[in-house]
């Protein structure tokens, strides 16, 4: 966890717009996203670099009668925009 902890942060930063993202919140955050049954954190990666994520959750609602999941975050470091390799994906190591 802790070598993807600098890159995954850096690709998160990115989606802040009204909050100003702080590395020790953001390790409280991802300890709870790891040891939470109902979230998903996939990431991508190319020999030990990190080149995106997706961070998801499955819970209960109304109005589906149960339970949905849904995608909160998506996230892939500029230069593999666009890019047909799908080949570098795994689930995040809890």
């Amino acid at each position: 966890m802790e070598t993807d902890l600098g890159p995954l942060f850096e690709l998160a930063s990115r989606f802040a717009t009204s909050f100003t993202p702080e590395r020790e919140a953001f390790t409280r955050s991802l300890r709870a996203i790891l040891a939470d049954e109902d979230a998903w954190l996939s990431v991508g990666d190319r020999h030990g670099e990190l080149l995106g994520y997706c961070l998801g959750f499955n819970h209960v609602t109304f109005f589906a009668n149960g339970r949905v999941s849904w995608v909160e975050e998506v996230m892939v470091g500029d230069p593999w925009r666009r890019s047909e390799r799908k080949e570098y994906t795994r689930p995040y190591e809890r």
